[in-house]
């Protein structure tokens, strides 16, 4: 899914979080090639299409530029999980109310996420947001760009994805035509990171990460400190 690698599916860095030309070409489901994620589907495994060696050399490379990964459960939640780490240092237990709260905001905006939901012909049909978010409200639903925009807006917090499908390695999401302070001070982000294509991890600075006394290594196991 690199084709795609630098068109943004609503509000990455090079474009307005507004409904834009980008957004209208991302398809339902929403990620890396308008379906990272998985968006609308249900799986309780996931199933990465990219190579251990590869995904050892991405976590290598966060963990040089100062960011550790701490991983989530690969149960269908894992956007969810990463984004409660991120917001409540909870290691996703309250994924299911953030869950619960992004869908109420797709719900009360739904005019404005209409038009992300293009068909898509190798995936089941789900024609209109309602049908959409009713099947999202789902228990492991897998997540996917359309849930990022709608919790970027939500929770007023720039969301920035580490990934191998951008060229430059990360991608924020972002409204631009909202002044708020958390949304403009990039300090303020929330940081995910996106494996293969079908799984996301909350994402730490190594500084952060140590005052918590937890870390995660590139092979998944946890020290303390």
């Amino acid at each position: 899914s690199s084709n795609n690698n630098n068109k943004a599916k609503g509000g990455g860095s090079n474009n307005k979080s507004s409904v834009s030309g980008s957004e209208k070409k991302a398809k339902r489901g929403g990620g890396g090639n308008a379906k990272r994620g998985g968006g609308g589907k249900s799986k309780s495994n996931h199933s990465s299409s990219t190579s251990d060696d590869d995904d050892t050399q991405f976590r290598n490379q966060l963990l040089n530029q100062g960011h550790l990964i701490r991983e989530m459960n690969s149960d269908g939640n894992c956007l969810f999980r990463s984004l409660s780490d991120q917001l409540y240092n909870d290691d996703g237990e309250e994924h299911g109310t953030v869950r619960s709260e992004i869908c109420d905001y797709l719900e009360r905006n739904k005019d404005e996420f209409q038009c992300f939901l293009l068909m898509n012909e190798d995936d089941e049909d789900i024609m209109n947001i309602d049908d959409y978010v009713e099947h999202m409200r789902e228990h492991t639903t897998w997540g996917s760009d359309i849930e990022i925009v709608a919790a970027s807006r939500k929770y007023k917090r720039g969301i920035k994805v580490f990934s191998t499908h951008y060229g430059s390695g990360v991608l924020r999401f972002v409204n631009h035509e909202d002044n708020n302070e958390q949304l403009l001070d990039d300090s303020f982000d929330l940081l995910l990171s996106y494996h293969g294509n079908d799984h996301y991890n909350s994402v730490r600075l190594i500084e952060a990460a140590v005052q918590r006394g937890k870390i995660s290594f590139t092979n998944s196991k946890e020290c303390k400190k």
